[in-house]
């Protein structure tokens, strides 16, 4: 969904999974890449936030989610097929 320029996400019944904050919103599987002022955060499919971590990057790389973080390292955020 979109608000007022900004992206959310809503299920298929309506109900609000992500308030529309982010400036985009991208699926990866099970998983949900929200962006917000230059930071990516990674949502699963219901609406709960997977690391407390932003990241400045988001890569998929054989299969492994990977997040750069704020001091520019690459780190995995998920270690399974997304």
């Amino acid at each position: 969904m979109k608000k007022e320029g900004k992206f959310g996400l809503v299920d298929v019944n309506g109900l609000i999974i992500l308030k529309s904050d982010y400036d985009k919103i991208k699926p990866l599987g099970e998983y949900v890449l929200a962006h917000k002022d230059s930071k990516y955060t990674v949502f699963d499919s219901d609406g709960r936030q997977i690391t407390d971590e932003v990241f400045k990057d988001i890569r998929l790389k054989r299969n492994v989610l990977q997040g750069k973080n704020l001091k520019n390292k690459w780190q995995k955020i998920l270690e399974q097929d997304v």
